[in-house]
């Protein structure tokens, strides 16, 4: 069963957090930008497809709200990492 089957019929209404010994995976927030924003080195982003060299404030922020848009679409799940 795919996560859209799972996911028909009843809307998810909220992003599932999952708490490992060693990581935890949340949901991104607004607060996460700066940090996603420092982490794309141009060695990342060489590797990525469709990510810009510098990766700027504004492209973390929109890379946020399309991941939340794409969780309330039921398109895709990003996960920030603890």
């Amino acid at each position: 069963m795919s996560f859209q089957e799972t996911m028909t019929g009843s809307p998810y209404s909220y992003f599932p957090e999952i708490n490992g010994l060693l990581v935890k995976l949340r949901k991104l927030s607004l607060d996460d930008a700066k940090d996603i924003s420092q982490l794309v080195t141009h060695n990342v982003s060489k590797s990525l497809w469709k990510v810009s060299f510098p990766y700027t404030l504004e492209d973390a922020l929109n890379f946020i709200d399309s991941s939340h848009k794409d969780f309330t679409s039921l398109k895709g799940l990003n996960f920030a990492i603890e």
